[in-house]
């Protein structure tokens, strides 16, 4: 009778895990470019997984001015200083225009992708312009590259900003193709066109790790 109820208790114990969905923090800017936050999103939620935004202030986020007569601001849940990534299995930074106001230069968020991607069960996309972070965390004066040497892409406009000041191995791939580059738990995207594939490869990592 005991065997049994122990069966029974772990039997229930990893079926719970099991079915235990995903976390995921997504982290937008004022501006932000919409493919790399929409469409990650919605495969996200097809996964079931619980998803949170963050931006740098928190409340009514407004995409990309382009996009503004075809998307409503995006109700964000928390604000950068509110983040605590051990609550999360997954942080994902889109990119778009205000990624060189509320991301380069903002010191919580630096400290917050240094932590998550020291959390080596915690997987860490960034994309597009947002990868630009990767260069600026902790090293606006360039002399303290958090990332160097780490394999990543992202924008062409932040090529320079990763490769000069971040010290990172800056690859653009096939610019005919979406390009994501997978480097450990670290996950970055090209551009807009790839932001499928960016969110399939997080989705790829994050199940695996069931």
């Amino acid at each position: 009778m005991y065997k049994m109820i122990m069966l029974i208790f772990f039997f229930s114990t990893e079926l719970a895990f099991a079915s235990t969905p995903k976390k995921v923090l997504m982290i937008i800017n004022e501006g932000f470019q919409v493919d790399e936050y929409f469409i990650p999103r919605k495969l996200f939620e097809k996964e079931g997984y619980k998803i949170k935004t963050a931006s740098k202030y928190g409340g009514l986020v407004n995409p990309g001015k382009k996009y503004v007569a075809d998307y409503k601001p995006v109700q964000t849940d928390l604000s950068f200083e509110q983040i605590k990534i051990e609550d999360y299995d997954a942080i994902t930074f889109a990119g778009g225009a205000g990624a060189w106001t509320d991301y380069f230069p903002n010191k919580t968020i630096h400290q917050i992708l240094i932590n998550s991607i020291k959390r080596k069960q915690m997987i860490v996309g960034l994309i597009c312009a947002g990868t630009g972070l990767l260069a600026t965390a902790n090293n606006l004066d360039g002399t303290s590259p958090q990332f160097k040497g780490r394999h990543v892409t992202g924008y062409g406009e932040v090529s320079g900003l990763l490769t000069s000041l971040g010290q990172v191995k800056y690859d653009s791939g096939d610019l005919t193709k979406p390009y994501v580059v997978e480097d450990g738990n670290l996950i970055t995207g090209r551009d807009p066109s790839s932001s499928k594939l960016f969110a399939e490869i997080v989705i790829k990592k994050l199940n695996k790790e069931k």
